[in-house]
């Protein structure tokens, strides 16, 4: 699979919180960031709308991914 390895519909649900990938774990594979998520770290996704998912990281961080800049992967 290419970037983001996940086979989402194209068209988001209309409200964030129905979104299915909320709650599930992601790695991140890279970051485009000032102050990145290393490689390999995991966390949980909380919320995902304007094409971001916030994502609470297993490092204590909580920031989120941008859907088609950064590369990460859904793990469960």
């Amino acid at each position: 699979m290419k970037k983001n390895q996940t086979e989402w519909p194209a068209v988001l649900p209309d409200s964030p919180s129905t979104d299915p990938r909320v709650g599930k774990r992601v790695r991140v594979i890279e970051m485009k960031d000032n102050e990145p998520i290393e490689h390999g770290q995991e966390g949980t996704i909380t919320h995902v709308g304007g094409g971001v998912l916030n994502v609470d990281w297993d490092c204590g961080r909580s920031i989120g991914l941008i859907d088609d800049v950064d590369s990460f992967e859904i793990v469960d």
